[in-house]
């Protein structure tokens, strides 16, 4: 009887001894009661008072180092049970600490406090000074600038900026901006108006009758030949069209410039598509006194087109009438052009005392 019970003894013994054993194993897989216990620590990287993730911040933990991604997320593992220390760090940014205590997996939101820029200026135009009242955009940022033409954005991030201005009576204005360091951008706008300039007096001038006088008649008449019905042939017969003008006062000022602009006359004939050709007229002249065997010297060529049908027709283009607005800023003489070609019949132009007049007009900028 005494064998059996010490046999029972022995085998409850072992029961009790395997099943010891078998509780240590089972906790190296809880972390809770293993002195190896490792956790994961994961979260996202912000900018302090934003709420935009921020990317390509270094973090290090426990000799252990990663870096956020674009969204912000990082991610430690297998970092020891215990207090721990996080830090983190990125370019234009004070550095991070944070402690921890790591008993189990940890979410972790890291707050940058960044070094911040400010990016200011006056935006102005070149002859009306100071621009009140222009929008200036900055990304999504904007602002107006004040009575000085002042602007100024503050707290900004390190980065390329796109940068933009807009005013109802100026073009529009758009550049980048690369904030490193506290920037001083001066905006300029320019504007653009359309202005007439002034034809002063037109006039032809006729070979067939030399010594007659057409002071701004109701037609301009240009064309080489006319027909002889007592010769029956065609014989030279030139009639050349003048015209003087002036450029607004605006264009005195070197900082203006034509950017278009044309001097046309009303072409009414039906008749066939003619060649033309403009010249400076290189001596003083009065439509009074004008005959075809009187006329003012011929300067520089200034233009050649060919033109038909019916409607106003460019005598004068941008090009041109810049080389004359030349001459006239260094107040060298300015007497005005010369228009010759066509062939027969002569081509009809409407003149000042018409109801179709010559039209001089100019887009500026400044």
């Amino acid at each position: 009887m005494l064998k059996t019970y010490l046999h029972i003894f022995l085998v409850l013994s072992l029961i009790l001894i395997s099943l010891h054993l078998d509780g240590c194993a089972k906790s190296g897989d809880n972390p809770i009661d293993s002195t190896h216990r490792t956790w994961n620590v994961s979260g996202r990287t912000y900018f302090v008072g934003a709420t935009t993730q921020v990317g390509g911040v270094v973090l290090k933990c426990a000799g252990l180092t990663v870096t956020s991604g674009d969204d912000g997320a990082f991610e430690f593992r297998g970092i020891p049970e215990g207090n721990q220390t996080i830090t983190a760090e990125k370019t234009d940014c004070d550095p991070y600490t944070q402690s921890l205590n790591v008993n189990s997996d940890v979410k972790c939101y890291v707050y940058l406090n960044p070094h911040t820029m400010r990016l200011w200026g006056h935006v102005t135009n070149a002859l009306d000074g100071p621009v009140q009242g222009a929008k200036v955009t900055l990304e999504n940022l904007v602002l107006y600038t004040d009575a000085l033409g002042q602007y100024e954005f503050a707290n900004l991030l390190h980065g390329t900026y796109a940068l933009s201005v807009t005013h109802p009576f100026y073009l529009p204005y758009q550049t980048t901006v690369d904030v490193a360091t506290d920037n001083h951008d001066e905006v300029v706008l320019k504007r653009e108006l359309s202005l007439d300039g002034k034809i002063t007096q037109n006039t032809y001038v006729d070979q067939t009758s030399p010594y007659s006088i057409y002071w701004n008649s109701s037609v301009l008449l240009l064309g080489q030949r006319a027909y002889d019905s007592t010769a029956h042939n065609y014989v030279s017969a030139i009639r050349s069209i003048y015209i003087s003008f002036s450029f607004p006062d605006l264009l005195a000022d070197a900082r203006v410039s034509i950017v278009d602009a044309a001097l046309q006359l009303f072409r009414y004939d039906q008749g066939p598509s003619i060649t033309i050709n403009t010249s400076a007229i290189a001596s003083n002249w009065y439509a009074t006194y004008v005959f075809f065997n009187l006329q003012p010297t011929r300067g520089a060529g200034l233009y050649t087109a060919s033109i038909s049908g019916i409607g106003y027709r460019t005598v004068l283009d941008t090009d041109a009438l810049n080389q004359l607005l030349a001459t006239w800023r260094a107040k060298q003489p300015f007497y005005g052009i010369l228009i010759t070609g066509g062939d027969y019949p002569p081509a009809s132009f409407g003149s000042l005392s018409s109801t179709i007049p010559p039209r001089f007009t100019l887009t500026v900028r400044y």
